[in-house]
């Protein structure tokens, strides 16, 4: 049974200038990320070593955009390979959300001057990036166990009308 495309070739051409628009933006505020964590830390770092004794969200934020920069090797592997730097990687994210939550909001109350810089504000950022990375990594797996297991229902119940129909045609 062959399925026929209902899709005109102008709804087609939207549907790739819409990904291509939104793999532009990604791109573009990743950079943008970047470059305004980058500056804050320049910019806010008199604040922190002022509260150095009390908290560590400067060299938080640092390691956090240089591991930032270092997705790109899932793409470059084989399948057990990327399994292991997905898992790898969620570990490390996890790592440093926790790290991250320590400091924003746990450690940040004998330094107020901190908690009004745009280092902490940069801070929460990675911080809920690092969140949504840890969701998203998670969902995954449900989302491909669910779709293997109902593909595998879909073929089970082809096969048993199959059977039944060859049977009732037998007859």
């Amino acid at each position: 049974m062959s399925t026929i495309s209902n899709k005109s070739p102008s709804s087609e051409c939207c549907i790739i200038a819409s990904t291509g628009l939104c793999a532009v933006t990604l791109v573009v505020s990743f950079i943008c990320y970047i470059i305004f964590a980058i500056l804050y830390l320049v910019q806010d770092y008199n604040v922190w070593n002022d509260c150095e004794s009390d908290s560590y969200l400067w060299p938080y934020v640092l390691v956090a955009i240089i591991l930032s920069l270092n997705k790109s090797n899932v793409k470059n592997s084989g399948d057990e390979e990327q399994l292991a730097i997905i898992i790898a990687g969620f570990i490390l994210e996890f790592g440093l959300m926790c790290w991250g939550g320590v400091e924003l909001f746990n450690k940040l109350d004998n330094c107020q001057d901190l908690r009004d810089s745009n280092l902490w504000k940069v801070g929460l950022a990675t911080f809920i990036l690092q969140l949504l990375f840890c969701i998203i990594l998670l969902c995954i797996p449900l989302i491909v166990y669910f779709t293997n297991k109902s593909s595998v229902n879909k073929n089970a119940i082809n096969i048993s009308v199959k059977n039944t129909q060859t049977q009732s045609s037998n007859v």
